[in-house]
């Protein structure tokens, strides 16, 4: 049977492509702005005061920032600050700008809980010291994903490796 769609579903189907102002952003509950985080189109817009917006007080099990070209490393530390509960999948495949401290903002909120974690074409900055650093702090990780990030170091992925082998059951460093 067919339903019509409540405000909440209407809403977010109206902000896939463009946002409110971020004033109006933080006027809405956590977890509606959790789901506008994870179904926007627009992934150019997450950046800024909007990025922070969304991300404040949101409790979510995926934290999706793929595709978020705009994205800096400030970005990734206040969404790391932000975020109530640590996500169990990060995304962040395709964000050109993102570097070592970025994600290390990042897996610093997420790494007790991670399981899953795509970093695939980050090509230009991200080189990999900061999975060396978190390679024993990873307990769940079993899915890393890093095609396409021709920049990252040998060792940080053998270090990734050895402090993971227990639970990683899928990698693909394919163009690395």
């Amino acid at each position: 049977l067919y339903s019509p769609l409540g405000l909440a579903e209407l809403c977010l189907a109206k902000t896939q492509w463009r946002l409110p102002k971020p004033t109006g952003l933080h006027r809405l509950p956590p977890d509606l702005r959790g789901r506008m985080l994870l179904g926007l189109k627009n992934r150019r817009l997450l950046h800024g005061e909007n990025l922070s917006e969304l991300a404040r007080g949101i409790s979510v099990d995926v934290l999706n920032l793929s595709d978020a070209t705009n994205m800096s490393m400030e970005d990734c530390r206040v969404v790391a600050k932000l975020i109530v509960k640590a996500p169990s999948t990060l995304k962040v495949s395709n964000s050109p700008l993102l570097n070592d401290e970025g994600l290390e903002a990042l897996l610093a909120r997420a790494a007790p809980a991670l399981e899953h974690l795509d970093c695939s074409g980050a090509q230009d900055k991200l080189s990999g010291r900061c999975l060396q650093a978190f390679a024993e702090e990873l307990p769940r990780l079993s899915t890393l994903l890093l095609a396409d990030c021709c920049h990252l170091e040998p060792e940080a992925i053998m270090t990734l490796a050895k402090g993971c082998a227990s639970t990683l059951q899928h990698v693909d460093i394919g163009g690395c």
